[in-house]
């Protein structure tokens, strides 16, 4: 059956409507998505590739460029060298990571590199994200660079799918970071370190927890931060509605409500 990610964007809208964003800001929008040893059956069973669909339907609400950008994770970190656009979100999953070699996979769970180099990516290189990183990570972040000269440069003018350099206007605009994990990290000090840089920053930390795992690191950060908020799924098997009724929540519409509506 084919996939309508307007149809997604719609449903996306009438839950951001619900929560009172009739006109959301222009918000850019990534996913950092687990990609550990427990996660191995969601991304071989397409379910991976839907929650993809899924959070690319509700950036369309965000970003005019309708990019959504794309972390993987495990005890390793990459960006994908293409954001998932409706261009090209068919198969994005095996295209993109599955047959990718260089693509961290099936590993342990770390959080702190992606959030980092989440970070990194929208409002430029930090010196203290190297202190989080050992020398495998600086060999693999520097392959995936390669792949990213490989694939081209994204130019948001012309609306390609690479991945995109922003100037210092666009480096002042909202990020809005959903995480999706199947499972606690090995890493909690250097999470909430992560978590914590982002301060003078304009980002809202969406953490989704996906299945039975007590999730306190999780739990944590929606308790101590204002836009950081833990959502709780018991399976990532979920319809448009209701992962955007949970995603689309009183606390991200507070923050949403901080920045102007796209003119």
């Amino acid at each position: 059956m084919a996939i309508d990610l307007h149809k997604k964007a719609e449903r996306a809208g009438i839950c951001l409507k619900k929560q009172g964003i009739g006109n959301p800001p222009h918000v850019r929008v990534g996913l950092m998505m687990d990609i550990s040893g427990s996660m191995r059956h969601l991304y071989q069973d397409g379910v991976v590739q839907e929650a993809i669909n899924h959070v690319l339907g509700l950036a369309m609400n965000f970003d005019p460029t309708h990019h959504l950008d794309v972390w993987v994770f495990d005890h390793k970190h990459a960006q994908l060298p293409v954001a998932a656009t409706p261009r090209n979100f068919h198969d994005y999953v095996n295209r993109q990571i599955l047959t990718e070699d260089a693509i961290p996979k099936w590993g342990t769970t770390c959080y702190a590199g992606a959030m980092h180099q989440l970070q990194d990516h929208y409002f430029g290189r930090h010196a203290d994200h190297a202190a989080h990183l050992d020398g495998r990570e600086e060999g693999h972040h520097g392959l995936l660079s390669r792949l990213f000269h490989r694939h081209g440069q994204g130019d948001d003018a012309e609306g390609r799918d690479g991945v995109r350099n922003f100037d210092a206007e666009a480096r002042k605009l909202p990020v809005l970071a959903v995480m999706i994990t199947d499972g606690d990290n090995e890493d909690h000090a250097a999470a909430e370190r992560a978590i914590r840089r982002s301060a003078p920053y304009p980002v809202f930390w969406s953490l989704v927890g996906i299945g039975d795992h007590a999730f306190r690191f999780l739990k944590q950060m929606d308790r101590e931060f204002d836009d950081a908020e833990f959502v709780d799924l018991e399976d990532l098997r979920i319809t448009d509605d209701a992962l955007y009724a949970e995603l689309v929540s009183p606390k991200l519409a507070s923050w949403l409500k901080q920045h102007p509506p796209r003119a």
